[in-house]
């Protein structure tokens, strides 16, 4: 359609079209004396009379010579058909697949999606649903898709953990031309055009400077709803689901990551609740905020099979700060707590450096975790009350984290452990039915010998024991002096002479 009046009037001329080029010829200027270029339209038209109903019009074109686009409120497009697609992985479609949007009034039933082949659906029974809604008016288009003529199983949940959420209600928002559209394959209540699934991805921390809960390890995030305690999330140090060293001090785990997430949202947890939750203050350069205040671990989504690099807790490094935790605990063995509590004591080279009130555990317990820089040197006792112990243990800190056996209150080292090569027990009552339990100071029990009071380490650290006498009747408990040793001499336990 062209005009050479600026449409006060228009003539129609059909194009010759070979192909799919097409070519016509129109008068090349107005007859109104003013010089303007005439104006025209190239549209397609379903009716035979190419002048009647301009709502039929696909209008491809509205320029003039200049090929300047012109707006021609007489030259009507009719709106766009769209056709919308939905990949049905695992989901339930007995009850059949909807679009509801702001097209058809919100409402689902009135558009059923299939997969027959027909209404814009390009493949039978490959999964995908589709159908084709003519001239749609609403700009930018609001759908979701649901599974039954109602919004009772609807998408909303995989649309905002997925990040194509484009209203506050988790519905979807396509903004259209004029051109007709088919809308891209998505898997339902997703934003990839794939079936949901999981990643495998291995975590680690490494736990060193911290003393690991007696409730483990674990991490937590938008993959698992930031759920604490989820034993499927939960990180160990045993060598094993992604561990590379057992007793390393670095907990790890693989664990399941959905893949329709964007990216993940993460932190670990020094237990299974968010009391024990990792300080984030330090987080900032490699998470976002959480909105309490505080930072959550922030990644892209890792490809399956991805080992993140381990880093230490409450840090974006790998290398972890100079501090380390010891829990220090006592027990009052004889007597009754003092009403005014227990405390501990901290010496460093002979002067009293601090006191600090230790947390009462039950059944005459007492605990307190305290943070120390690495590799010091203290002396600890402990007061109940008023009273103070006439004595103090010696405290050796390295580079880990440090759980102290429980010591009796009012009992010192009953003898100070040599060292002939191997370590000796110079303990002055044996005879010959004692046990002896040799434990490494933060590593727990490493060996229990009947009779011989000797040990050859291993390993370089500090060492005591503790000896089960038969014949002994005291309250307090037979324990030595920690000793630490520098090197290994190679030596096997001596003869008892």
């Amino acid at each position: 359609e062209y005009t050479t009046d600026n449409w006060l009037t228009s003539s129609f001329i059909s194009a010759t079209c070979v192909g799919g080029d097409c070519m016509a010829t129109i008068p090349a200027s107005g007859v109104t004396g003013d010089g303007t270029a005439n104006q025209y339209a190239v549209f397609t038209t379903t009716l035979a009379s190419s002048d009647l109903d301009r709502s039929s019009r696909r209008v491809f074109a509205i320029s003039d010579f200049c090929g300047n686009s012109l707006e021609d409120p007489n030259v009507v497009s009719d709106p766009p058909d769209v056709t919308f697609q939905v990949l049905i992985c695992d989901e339930d479609v007995s009850n059949g697949v909807y679009v509801g949007g702001n097209f058809n009034g919100f409402d689902p039933g009135a558009t059923q999606l299939l997969d027959d082949g027909t209404n814009g659906d390009a493949v039978a029974g490959d999964g995908i649903y589709s159908a084709t809604v003519a001239d749609v008016t609403d700009n930018p288009l609001i759908y979701k898709f649901t599974l039954g003529p109602n919004y009772n199983n609807a998408e909303s949940q995989g649309l905002f953990d997925g990040g194509c959420a484009g209203t506050g209600s988790n519905d979807r928002l396509v903004n259209l031309g004029t051109s007709d559209t088919t809308l891209n394959v998505v898997a339902f209540d997703a934003c990839t055009d794939f079936c949901p699934g999981n990643n495998q991805v291995t975590f680690c921390v490494d736990m060193s400077n911290y003393i690991v809960s007696d409730n483990g390890v674990h991490v937590t995030g938008n993959f698992n709803g930031f759920n604490p305690g989820d034993p499927n999330y939960e990180l160990f140090d045993n060598g094993q689901n992604g561990d590379a060293i057992a007793g390393d001090g670095i907990y790890c785990g693989t664990v399941a990551v959905s893949n329709i997430l964007a990216s993940i949202s993460y932190k670990f947890i020094n237990g299974n609740s968010f009391d024990g939750v990792e300080p984030s203050g330090d987080l900032a350069a490699c998470g976002q905020g959480d909105g309490f205040g505080g930072f959550n671990r922030s990644e892209d989504l890792p490809a399956d099979g991805t080992v993140l690099e381990t880093v230490c807790f409450g840090s974006c490094d790998a290398t972890c700060p100079p501090f380390v935790q010891v829990a220090f605990n006592v027990e009052i063995c004889e007597g009754n707590p003092s009403p005014f509590g227990v405390s501990l004591n901290l010496y460093q080279d002979g002067a009293l450096v601090s006191t600090t009130q230790m947390t009462n555990q039950g059944n005459n317990q007492f605990s307190v975790v305290l943070t120390f820089d690495t590799n010091t040197s203290y002396a600890y006792n402990f007061s109940n009350g008023s009273e103070m112990e006439d004595f103090t243990r010696p405290l050796e800190i390295g580079e880990n984290a440090l759980v102290l056996t429980s010591s009796c209150y009012g009992c010192g080292a009953a003898f100070v452990l040599k060292r002939e090569g191997a370590l000796y027990a110079d303990y002055a009552d044996a005879d010959g039915n004692e046990t002896y339990n040799w434990y490494q100071v933060g590593g727990g029990l490493v060996a229990s010998i009947m009779g011989k009071p000797y040990y050859s380490p291993s390993e370089l650290g500090s060492y005591y024991v503790v000896v089960d006498d038969p014949d002994n009747t005291d309250i307090c408990p037979i324990v030595s002096e920690a000793r630490t040793i520098t090197e290994l001499n190679g030596c096997c336990e001596l003869d008892d002479e």
